[in-house]
């Protein structure tokens, strides 16, 4: 029996559900694309869904969710997939963006959005397919990220992007390179969905991301901003066990 190769590549996506969504305002097209959308998750071995929207405004209507995947055509209504695009990369930097237009001289305004590809209309199913079997490859990659809600709205953060997360009375506050956010959620809480990753338990305080360390005295962990955070007896032999593992991955 031959082997999929891209059950092998999409293997590590764990629990987690890859969220896709089709913007697209011809009917025809919005079923084509959602068709083909579903069946290359199928094909990938991905655990996903995919939604539908007819424009721009029908999606962020929705409050701005988050989404993994955005197939969006460049020829909307009012708004244009460009200016949607544009909205979206002011939340999220990672999410894959594939559009589809009718005009060639569009394709240079697409990468303005750090788009992934683009597809010219009309859409030929084999480079559809391609496309999203790139995309998913490229998604499986990334870092897994975590969501969090505050006053502001839903924040995302990947965890490769997270020095440290510093938990202060009923809120924490998640250090990242693009600054910090404090959210009103449980240590505990976060620690268990971060359980398997590198960001790791070292205090009843703290959570440390073992990328981000620049070096371990004894009971203090200095991270990459100059930031001291001491290890508790509690967490001091499951942090060293995991610290030594990361150094060996790295090594090989």
């Amino acid at each position: 029996m031959r082997v999929n190769y891209l059950e092998r590549v999409y293997k590590g996506w764990g629990n987690g559900k890859l969220k896709a969504v089709v913007c697209e305002d011809e009917e025809a097209l919005q079923l084509f694309l959602e068709k083909q959308v579903c069946e290359c998750m199928e094909e990938a071995g991905i655990n996903g869904s995919c939604e539908v929207f007819s424009s721009a405004e029908e999606l962020l209507d929705k409050g701005n969710p988050f989404y993994d995947l955005y197939l969006l055509d460049i020829q909307l209504g009012q708004m244009t997939g460009m200016e949607l695009a544009e909205k979206i990369r002011e939340k999220d930097d990672h999410a894959v963006i594939l559009f589809a237009t009718n005009y060639k001289e569009m394709i240079r305004k697409a990468f303005q959005v750090s788009a992934l590809d683009y597809l010219v209309k009309p859409l030929d199913e084999v480079e559809v397919r391609q496309a999203l079997l790139r995309s998913f490859r490229y998604l499986s990659k990334k870092r897994n990220r975590i969501a969090l809600k505050n006053q502001s709205g839903v924040e995302i953060f990947y965890h490769e992007e997270i020095e440290y997360i510093e938990s202060e009375k009923r809120k924490v506050r998640i250090c990242s390179r693009r600054g910090s956010g404090e959210f009103y959620v449980r240590l505990n809480d976060l620690e268990q969905e971060l359980k398997g990753s590198l960001l790791v338990r070292v205090h009843t305080s703290f959570i440390i991301n073992l990328e981000k360390i620049r070096s371990v005295r004894k009971d203090t962990i200095t991270m990459e901003s100059g930031k001291e955070i001491p290890v508790t007896r509690k967490y001091k032999d499951r942090f060293n066990r995991a610290f030594q593992n990361y150094c060996l991955e790295m090594r090989r």
